[in-house]
């Protein structure tokens, strides 16, 4: 799918040249080489308008698992950023529906599994909203999101963490 909609210019060259774009959703993964963990993946949302995004992800900081939101009102790399994928684009009409659906993804509990046995993590809270978002049609994805997990030319410590 393509959209005639602007790039924020002035954040093109922090993403390897790539221009983020307004109402995109984006995959970003985090290297968490202090923690022992290969990476942490979240959910960033731009802007319709201006510099800024929303982070959605699920963390356990606090012990237990819980959807975070952060509000950035300017989009740039961190030395942690590994990776900044897009998803889709949210329509401005959307947007709202967008937000209810990642607030409502269900959190399970520290040590938890999801349906295909895979443990209850930040990469798991994310496929279930991007599968719900998808199945509500407010973006629509070319493969199924597991497909998308299992791809052969993706490093492989980014489809098993």
């Amino acid at each position: 799918m393509t959209s005639s909609a602007p790039p924020i210019a002035m954040l093109a060259e922090g993403f390897d040249g790539d221009p983020i774009r307004h109402g995109k959703l984006y995959v970003q993964l985090h290297e968490r080489k202090a923690l022992g963990e290969a990476y942490h993946w979240a959910l960033l949302l731009t802007d319709d308008e201006g510099e800024g995004a929303t982070l959605h992800h699920c963390t356990d900081r606090s012990g237990q698992w819980v959807h975070e939101i952060k509000y950035f009102p300017r989009v740039f790399p961190t030395a942690s950023t590994v990776c900044l994928a897009g998803v889709g684009f949210i329509p401005k009409e959307q947007r709202a529906e967008a937000e209810r659906i990642l607030d409502e993804i269900e959190i399970l509990p520290v040590g938890s599994k999801v349906a295909s046995g895979e443990p209850f993590n930040c990469r798991t809270w994310l496929k279930m909203a991007v599968h719900q978002l998808d199945r509500a049609r407010v973006i629509s994805l070319i493969s199924d999101i597991d497909v998308m997990g299992r791809r052969r030319d993706l490093p492989n410590d980014i489809t098993n963490v």
